[in-house]
């Protein structure tokens, strides 16, 4: 208990900070930019402003998830929002973990309530001197008009439109009431989140291990603790707004308003232990045990690979990790399908700036070639529960530029610098090669694999020592170009 209570806290003040530092920075960088060189200032924000012209086309093109399995509305829509996955795969005949929206905030109600940026006086000056010499020297009315929309911009950050305080100050508090009200119907054993991601407390307690369902909290200080998505102050839980993750994970490339989903906590059917690699060499290195999870990699319509979300984790090639990863790719190719007769296609907004800026004519090319715009290219992830293996949500596909993370398949297929590489997610990855350590990316390179990543055709033998492949496996794996006498004699049933 002692221990989830420090990572809970540890991991929440250093989300924190970072996000004050990061705004700091790009704050301080522009005031001495606007002093040293206002052209490149104004060519930055030039620039910035034909991504901001991208991203708002783009956004009016997606779906909203009401739309998105009518079959005659628009066809492209957020890779990250759940509540879009969940529709598709009840439409497909796929058991999911539920959902439901028990809050909403739009764009001004969140800034209420988390209150007005308060720059320091030091840094507000620097910044005003140095944009007003900009636009002193801005060659043009147009220069001097993008460098005026920005000071007034970046100034009303501090400036109060006291006129209207009153009215925000109503809305801020009828937000807060939502946040406040919005669990009172919600069993404490579920857990809160948005519809692009948990809260940055179940991360880094899920990932550590010591989180095993929702009701475990960490108490950061007396009459104060974190839980899934919530914080309890007394008696009474409220939705954590305020968490920097979901802050940094909806802020950009979506469609604006947060949904806040609340989910009953599914118990896993197994679990794969190992060392914390999040906690080794320190004072807290230590075992955990994590939910057998998998994630799926879905490249051009088409399931490519299967990987342990928690590659650090578990025995490796079994013949029950075997049949769970296909199992689950099975239902992912089953989800796919579904959306690519709708005619659709899930986009995440780096690959969308990639493609329409034009730049990196090496990125395009691979995009197109790999994972082309009018088709599914995602990452499915699938949770072995008690009630057998169910959908837990969806995401971007692994792919230059950014995306999901390649869990178990890191290394897979690369060279040269790791950070400029993409793992080739292909066939079953049930654990890290040994080389590799998800915490430190250089070792994010090719090597010995075998016992920790199968092709398909080993893993499907495999799979068929511990239960009959059904019919839908089969069906997938024949999809992949494994015929049936390859694989599919079974064993009696574990």
């Amino acid at each position: 208990m002692k221990l989830r209570d420090y990572i809970g806290a540890i991991s929440r003040a250093a989300a924190e900070k970072g996000q004050r530092n990061g705004f700091r920075r790009v704050l301080t960088g522009a005031a001495r930019l606007a002093r040293s060189n206002p052209a490149e200032l104004l060519g930055n924000i030039k620039g910035i402003a034909r991504l901001s012209e991208i991203h708002d086309q783009e956004l009016e093109s997606w779906a909203d998830p009401d739309e998105v399995c009518s079959g005659d509305g628009r066809s492209r829509f957020d890779v990250c929002d759940l509540r879009i996955w969940l529709r598709l795969a009840e439409a497909a005949g796929v058991a999911a973990i539920p959902a439901q929206e028990v809050a909403r905030l739009e764009e001004e109600e969140l800034e209420l309530l988390l209150g007005s940026v308060q720059l320091p006086k030091g840094i507000r000056k620097s910044l005003a001197e140095g944009l007003a010499a900009g636009l002193d020297t801005a060659e043009g009315s147009a220069g001097r008009k993008d460098l005026s929309a920005f000071f007034e911009q970046v100034m009303d950050l501090k400036n109060e439109d006291h006129a209207s305080a009153g009215s925000k100050a109503e809305t801020a508090r009828a937000a807060f009431g939502k946040m406040e009200s919005a669990l009172d119907e919600v069993p404490s054993s579920w857990m809160v989140r948005t519809q692009y991601a948990g809260s940055g407390n179940l991360k880094a307690l899920v990932g550590t291990g010591l989180m095993l369902k929702a009701d475990d909290t960490a108490q950061v200080r007396p009459g104060f603790e974190i839980g899934g998505g919530w914080v309890r102050t007394g008696n009474r839980r409220i939705i954590d707004f305020s968490d920097p993750r979901f802050l940094q994970t909806a802020i950009g490339g979506h469609k604006p308003g947060i949904s806040y989903l609340a989910r009953p906590w599914a118990q896993p059917a197994r679990y794969h232990e190992g060392e914390d690699l999040h906690r080794a060499n320190t004072p807290l290195a230590g075992p955990g045990k994590w939910p057998a999870e998998w994630r799926v990699f879905v490249r051009g319509g088409l399931v490519s690979g299967v990987a342990n979300y928690y590659g650090w984790t578990g025995e490796g090639a079994t013949a029950a990790n075997a049949w769970n990863a296909i199992r689950s790719a099975a239902l992912a190719q089953r989800i796919v399908d579904h959306a690519e007769q709708l005619g659709l296609s899930a986009h995440f907004m780096d690959q969308v700036f990639i493609r329409k800026t034009g730049k990196d004519t090496e990125a395009i090319e691979m995009l197109d070639a790999e994972w082309p715009e009018d088709r599914m290219n995602c990452t499915l992830d699938f949770l072995e529960t008690k009630e057998g293996i169910q959908f837990l949500e969806g995401g971007p596909a692994h792919m230059p530029g950014g995306g999901g993370h390649p869990c178990a398949f890191a290394g897979q297929g690369t060279t040269g610098h790791p950070m400029r590489s993409v793992a080739r997610c292909e066939g079953v990855a049930y654990q890290c090669m040994p080389h590799v350590n998800l915490g430190d990316p250089a070792t994010w390179v090719d090597g010995e694999a075998d016992g920790c990543i199968d092709d398909w055709a080993a893993a499907a033998r495999l799979a068929a020592e511990f239960k009959e492949i059904d019919l839908e496996m089969q069906g997938f794996l024949a999809r992949v170009g494994i015929a049936p006498e390859c694989a599919f004699s079974a064993a009696p049933e574990v």
